[in-house]
């Protein structure tokens, strides 16, 4: 065996927890195919530990009275988190928001179910304003897909990071571009395969050296950058 692969080998075994970070359930995010049982089947049978679901949560969606719509989003959370437990998967919360200031998404991670309400009281409000007044609070924002069509780069005034590896199949989210972002202004850099559709799964894993046990242990974990990124049997160095 080449020191090449040698060197995939003790990372693979170094950082055995794979963990999808962007993953959309039906009906909550209406754009996915994958019920929250179906979501977790197949990320389980992709060999994942865990999801991150990051279900839509989109200024106009205030359309909908807020009671109905938190019971929805807070509905398709625990129903993946009861068909994970059943097949020993990890299911982590997170939001996708789109606030009311631009055409950007934005992936929150370290709440927990509580703040669901909160979610739908901002959305309408701007990605600043949520950041500033949550970023004290164990937050981590990441700008989603940065340069995807109709996109606008955000400073790191913003946000925590960015989403540099977006691997859903249908979108050109311009991963180089975003890159380059990163270069240019640091912070968190994370990945996913925005996961909505029956042939998306296993496009991209999050690999971490211990299994992230909530929302806040996620957080804590990402920021450390003690991570690896993983497609099919290829590491990729963070």
């Amino acid at each position: 065996m080449g020191k090449l692969q040698e060197l995939k080998q003790q990372l693979i075994a170094q950082y055995p927890y794979k963990f999808e970070l962007h993953a959309h359930s039906n009906p909550a995010s209406g754009c996915s195919d994958l019920s929250p049982a179906e979501l977790v089947e197949r990320c389980k049978n992709t060999g994942a530990s865990g999801l991150v679901l990051t279900n839509h949560a989109v200024w106009w969606m205030k359309e909908t009275p807020k009671e109905e719509w938190c019971a929805q989003y807070l509905k398709d959370y625990r129903d993946t988190k009861a068909a994970g437990e059943k097949l020993g998967l990890t299911v982590i919360l997170g939001f996708e928001i789109h606030f009311m200031d631009r055409d950007n998404d934005y992936l929150v991670f370290g709440f927990e179910e509580d703040f669901i309400p909160a979610v739908y009281d901002w959305m309408d409000k701007t990605a600043k304003e949520f950041y500033d007044t949550f970023r004290g609070e164990g937050m981590l924002m990441i700008q989603a897909h940065p340069n995807r069509d109709r996109m606008i780069e955000v400073d790191r005034d913003t946000v925590d990071g960015y989403e540099v590896f977006n691997l859903h199949p249908g979108h050109n989210s311009r991963v180089a571009l975003t890159a380059r972002l990163h270069q240019k202004n640091g912070g968190v850099i994370t990945g996913g395969t925005d996961f909505h559709h029956r042939d998306h799964e296993g496009c991209l894993f999050t690999c971490f050296a211990e299994l992230p046990k909530d929302s806040k242990d996620l957080v804590r974990l990402l920021r450390s950058g003690d991570y690896v990124f993983m497609t099919s049997d290829k590491v990729i160095l963070g």
